[in-house]
């Protein structure tokens, strides 16, 4: 006999990790594994470290020329990766 109270798989993770205060930032890595997916393996390649603090995203970018082209970008970069993760994560892109 099956039990009444069975919830699925994923609804029991995401309880867990709401209950340890995770779901935020297992968010911003998938928002990070977004960013590679958007841009690319060529592009990411010439990007030396990404992270997310305080819902800033900072990318180091190893050519000046492809930090000024993201610049540019920057709004449109923000408002697709948002989108691609459900929720707003990041208010802002910092490229250095």
């Amino acid at each position: 006999m099956r039990a009444s109270n069975t919830q699925k798989l994923g609804e029991v993770i995401e309880d867990y990790l709401k209950a340890l205060r995770l779901k935020n930032r297992v968010k911003e890595f998938e928002l990070i594994r977004h960013w590679e997916e958007l841009l690319g393996p060529v592009i990411s390649g010439k990007i030396s470290r990404i992270y997310i603090r305080d819902r800033i995203l900072f990318v180091q970018v190893q050519s000046a020329v492809l930090r000024n082209e993201l610049f540019m970008q920057q709004e449109q970069l923000l408002r697709t990766l948002n989108e691609k993760s459900g929720h707003k994560i990041i208010d802002r892109i910092v490229f250095r």
